[in-house]
Order: C-alpha cells, then structure tokens, then sequence
C-alpha cells in the first residue's frame, strides 16, 4: 500500500475507534450532572485526549486480536469502530448494576482486569459481527474527521454553558432590601456584626505566646479591649459542623450536620444571615475552604456568597476528582487509577490555587466593596480564612522570623507537596505508637503551624484595616474572632483533626468585641453555638423572641451549663471543668473517656473507669441522648478531595 494510502487508511481506523468510544464521554458527562460542574469542560477535553491515547494504542492491540475476528473482516476499518464500541459498552455495563454492586466491582482491581480481559475477548468480536451484518451493505461515512470535530465542539459547548450557569450563580447579588421571613420580634439596636473564622486554629494561639513569642501581635493588639474567653469550644471538630454550630445555633446532630465527608446544610435550618436579612442587614461572605461552598447550603441568607477562591470556573482539585471518577478511568483501573489521577491534581491544586491569608483578604476587601454598603445600613460580615492548615506552607520571611528554628530535614523537604506531607505525617504517626522517638519532628511540626500563624495574622489585620478605611469598622460593630476546630500536632500521639475529641481539637479561641461587651478574660465554658444568641442580644431583643438554638448570649456566660461537641459516632460535653467523650453507635452512648481539666488539663488520666463519683454519676445519668444515623462516611459526590483539605482521619475511617 503506498505511503499515503497508509496514512489515509490508519487515521480512517482512528477516526472510527474515536467515533465508537464517544458516547462514553457524553454518558459520563450526564451522569454528573447532579453535582457541581467546576470542572467538566476540562474534563471533557481530557478525556477526548485519553480517547486519542486508547486509539493509537488500539493500533499496536489490532494484531495481536486478529484471530478474534472472522477472517473475511480482519484488518477491516470497522474492527477499529467495533474495538470502540465494545469499550464504551465495557465502560456503561458497570453502571447498569445496583449502586452497592458497582462499588464493590470497582473497588477491586483483580475484578476489574478480568472484566477488561473478558470485554476484549467475548464483547468485541460480538460487536464485530454484528457491525459487519449492519454495515456490510453501506459505506462508511466520509468526512469522519468533521464528525468528531462537532460533536467534540457539542460536547464542549454544552459543558460550557453548564459552568458558566453554575459559577455566576455563585455570585449573584439578592436584592439589598429583600425581607426574608417576618422579624422575630422589636429590636433596641441594630449594630453592625463580622464573625471571622480562623480554620484549624488551637486555643493556645490568640493571647498565647510559644517559645516567647506571639503568634498574632496585630489581632492581640486589636482585642486586647476584648472579651476573651479562655474555655471555647468549637461544635464540632471539622469545619461543617463547626460552621453549622455558629451559623444556626444549634448543634450538628440537631443540624444533621453530623455526618463525616462532605455534609450539606439544609435549607429548613434558619441561620444567623437569614434572621439578620429580616431586620434589613446587608450580609456578605467569602470562604476559602471549599467544604463550606454555596453549593453545600451555607449561603443561606447571603445576598452574596463568595466562594470562589475554592469553586472557580477552573478548580484543578474538581478537575481531578470529576476525571478519577469518569467510567473510563475506572474501565482501566478501578481505584488504583482514580488513586493515582486524584493525587496527581490534587498536588497540582495545592501548589497553585492556595488560598493563603492575604488572597482571603483581597478577595474579601473587593466582595465588600462591590456591595456598596451605604452609611447607615446594617450589615453582617462572614469571613473564613483556612490558615493555619496542613501542610503550614508559609512565606520563608516569615518562617525566618519565628524561632527557635527547630530542624526536621524529612518534613522540611516535603512541606510544599500536600501529598507526601501527609504521608509523611502518617509514618511519624505509626512510629510514634511503636514508641520511636520524634521529639525533633514535632518541635518542627509545632513551629511550622505558629509560622503560618504570622502569615495569618497579617492578613486579618489587612482585612481589619480595609473595612476601617471604607469607613464600616466602628464602635458599633460587634465581633467576633474564633475557630470551627483545633489541630493535633503530635499530642496523644494524633495528628490533623476530624478523630478525636480532645482539647486540641475542639477548644478554639474565642473573643467578643462590640457594644455593650464586658472586656476581660473568662474562664467560664463557651461554645460557638452561642454566637446566634449574642446576636440576638447585642440587638436588644427579648429572650423569649430568640430563634431556637443551644446556646445562650456570650454577654452572659452561664458557669455551669453543659457545652457538647460532636462528630460523627463521637459524643462529648463538658461541665465545669468534667469531661466526657463517648461514642453513639446504634442508638446507645458508650462512654470511654473522662477528665478532670482542674487536675489534668492536657487529658493524659483517663478516668472512665476510675469509679469516682462524678464519672458514674455522669454515666448514669448523661446530660446529653443518643442520637441516629450518624456513623458512617458521607463522602459525597467526589467533587472534593478531602485528603488534600488535611482531613486523612476521616478517609481512613
């Protein structure tokens, strides 16, 4: 056959097998339309250039399947359509089975392998015959290079317009003077209200110092007028239920926010923005950890929730998740290729896209603005900033500054790639239940952590400065500065958050500034499903017009209430300085850890079973129920990966 020829009748089979594998595309991309669409353009288009791969490859197979066909057909251009054909119904037949059944296939690769073995060797010569009987008497179609130019133009012009629907409904601005519901009843006052949101940030950080020195001299400058209450408590120890404790007043197994993974808000919930919409107030917010996107339900009552920073029009992390899901990854390798292209993008996102404390800012300070807040209108500011987070990546001018400089060479090397932080962090975590010793690692690890306390601190004193200079930050705003959760960084030998109860997860600062707000420091336990409350009461407005929540007011702290904190199976409250931890699994409280905080205040006694008074008291009888439904992983629909987030524990649960 001459050269040209040949080329002529090599790209006719590619173009066919291209033409064959194309549904496979279009079926993956209407199987996801239920979720987010950050993402799916690109993800299109990859999976066009793997269709592209496959085909080439198809190539070098053809030989070696010859004797798969009949011998009058072998080497005919449509064994290259059927080869694509058998591969998309390969891919679509999975799908057909029970959603349990086709986890399970999928999650072996073994299964997987003799599923594609078996496609190759009994589906594709079916397809082949039966392609011949049909096509025996018609040509192929010309111009196939044109075919699959407008249906990859199709496909990608309506992926298109799907992200294009999705991210400007992010940011569409309600009407400034919309009335919600009727208000609760008369209010006295209606001041101003900005609750900032430090993530993973530890109790020890704001008004502490480590090694002498500060972690946050600009914000402790700030609220040194502050009330600053030693002894909060976050209503969860990851960020949905911390932010659904402040946002509704209410704690996560009363939100249904207590599920692990991926956890929506529901819209039948009533939360702090919307009872402020009533009254009149502008509300705005900008959040930089995508497990709070508007698109899990905490935009309720934001007449603009910006979350962009997390869920733009081209998100590498929703690329790669969308992409290790798709039928025809898990076609060639079940969970290890989603393993493998999910780790790839998300080392990818985490190197480009993140959000460090002065982006938050930027953002935040521009969202603001385009508001156009007019003098007089009240408003409510939600911002969340995701520092300080694994890996505790911050600028080396900053990291220079903030001694002692304690040396770890192996977390050192690793600190900018997100997925061997992890893994890193992972072995220290198993050596140190073998007894091996780290103490080098972990002061690293606490002094990497406080650096990026620096980075953070400067950023909020920027957002600080911006409201000041737009003229909104005032005597008549009331504020509050506090944390969904804390981290462990080596105590108990843990690491991360989402596992444990202890103090080091789910005790965070907490300070109030604003009218009417007593300063000084205060040792009675508070949680951050008292924020709704002192909402209310900064208003003037009278108790028994409050909305329904589980807190009460910060202005009039109650010394011996209970303050509970939940996740998942994990229940735990708090009473004076007793606490208890338990786990909730089939409608029973099993209780198996109790501390003394006056007499142990780093949890190392475990009295649960020291038969002291107060621990069988509270064993018999516990302030808190069991509750439903809640331990198991709620991954949700793979639009997020939550290993890269810095929550490990809750994947390898």
């Amino acid at each position: 056959m001459p050269i040209p020829e040949f080329h002529l009748f090599m790209r006719q089979r590619l173009l066919l097998f291209l033409l064959g594998l194309c549904p496979i595309i279009f079926i993956d991309t209407v199987r996801g339309m239920d979720g987010p669409q950050s993402g799916v353009v690109v993800v299109s288009i990859l999976l066009f250039v793997f269709a592209v791969f496959l085909a080439l490859l198809s190539l070098g197979v053809e030989p070696i399947t010859r004797f798969l066909v009949p011998a009058g057909i072998r080497g005919a251009p449509l064994t290259s359509l059927a080869m694509g054909l058998s591969l998309c119904l390969g891919a679509v037949i999975p799908h057909l089975l029970p959603e349990a059944a086709e986890l399970a296939f999928t999650q072996h690769f073994a299964w997987v392998i003799a599923y594609f073995f078996a496609c190759l060797f009994l589906l594709y010569p079916v397809v082949v015959v039966l392609l011949n009987r049909l096509v025996a008497k018609h040509p192929l179609p010309q111009r196939l290079g044109l075919i699959l130019t407008l249906l990859m133009l199709g496909q990608i012009s309506f992926t298109t317009v799907l992200e294009v629907r999705e991210h400007g409904a992010t940011h569409q601005y309600a009407p400034t003077t919309a009335v919600l519901a009727e208000p609760n009843g008369p209010v006295r006052a209606r001041p101003n209200v900005l609750l900032i949101v430090l993530d993973t940030l530890r109790f020890d950080t704001l008004r502490q110092t480590w090694q002498r020195q500060q972690h946050f001299p600009a914000l402790d400058e700030y609220t040194r007028n502050a009330a600053y209450f030693e002894r909060g408590y976050a209503g969860c120890n990851v960020t949905p239920g911390g932010h659904s404790t402040l946002f509704t007043g209410m704690l996560p197994s009363e939100t249904d926010t207590l599920h692990r993974g991926l956890v929506q808000l529901d819209e039948r919930y009533f939360t702090v923005a919307e009872f402020l919409r009533t009254y009149g107030y502008r509300t705005g917010a900008l959040v930089s950890n995508a497990r709070i996107s508007g698109r899990f339900g905490f935009d309720q009552g934001f007449e603009v929730y910006d979350d962009q920073l997390v869920n733009p029009i081209v998100n590498l992390g929703s690329i790669g998740d969308r992409l290790s899901v798709s039928s025809l990854v898990k076609f060639f390798g079940a969970s290890y290729s989603k393993k493998l292209v999910r780790s790839w993008f998300t080392q990818l996102f985490w190197t480009w896209s993140l959000p460090t404390a002065a982006k938050t800012t930027a953002h935040a300070l521009a969202m603001v603005d385009e508001m156009q807040i007019e003098p007089g209108q009240p408003w409510f500011l939600f911002v969340n900033y995701i520092d300080p987070h694994s890996p505790f990546v911050t600028r080396k001018d900053l990291a220079d500054a903030f001694g002692p400089g304690f040396e770890s060479p192996v977390l050192e090397r690793v600190r900018r790639d997100n997925l061997r932080f992890h893994l890193s962090i992972n072995r220290m975590q198993a050596g140190l239940r073998k007894g091996e010793d780290y103490s080098a690692d972990l002061n690293w690890l606490q002094e990497a952590y406080r650096e990026q306390c620096l980075e953070l601190d400067e950023g909020v004193d920027q957002f600080l400065t911006g409201l000041r200079t737009q003229g909104l930050l005032d005597d008549n705003t009331l504020v509050l500065i506090t944390s969904d959760h804390g981290e462990h960084l080596g105590e108990h030998g843990a690491f991360h958050h989402g596992s444990t109860l202890l103090d080091e997860e789910v005790r965070v600062p907490f300070l109030l500034l604003g009218p009417s707000v007593e300063a000084g420091t205060f040792s009675t336990p508070v949680s951050g499903a008292d924020f709704f409350s002192t909402v209310c009461y900064a208003m003037g407005l009278d108790m028994e017009d409050y909305p329904v929540t589980s807190g009460v007011p910060l202005q009039r702290p109650q010394p011996e209430r209970v303050v509970r904190f939940e996740h998942g199976p994990l229940r735990g409250f708090l009473q004076g300085h007793y606490k208890m931890i338990g786990q909730d699994l089939g409608g029973e409280l099993t209780w198996v850890e109790a501390y003394d905080l006056a007499e142990d205040p780093q949890e190392l006694q475990n009295l649960v079973d020291s038969g002291l008074d107060w621990v069988q008291a509270y064993r018999a009888n516990p302030p808190i129920q069991s509750t439903q439904g809640a331990d198991f992983i709620q991954i949700g629909d793979g639009s997020i990966d939550l290993n890269a987030l810095g929550y490990a524990d809750e994947m390898a649960q």
